[in-house]
């Protein structure tokens, strides 16, 4: 999680591999643009769930 605040910044592109229930997509900076893969199709639902609920508009794609 500690990498998820240090890796962003206004306008930077982040994939992030294994996203899984997207717990760490909330960290990451708000100026950034998030996409997120995962192998699995239910981690991937549950992640666009928490995607869905809460304020995270710098996550562009599962």
């Amino acid at each position: 999680m500690e990498l998820a605040r240090c890796v962003g910044g206004a306008g930077r592109d982040i994939l992030e591999i294994g996203v899984g229930t997207g717990l760490v997509l909330p960290l990451y900076p708000p100026a950034s643009n998030v996409t997120g893969i995962d192998i699995s199709a239910d981690m991937l639902r549950k992640a666009k769930t928490k995607v869905a609920r809460g304020s995270l508009p710098h996550v562009k794609a599962l």
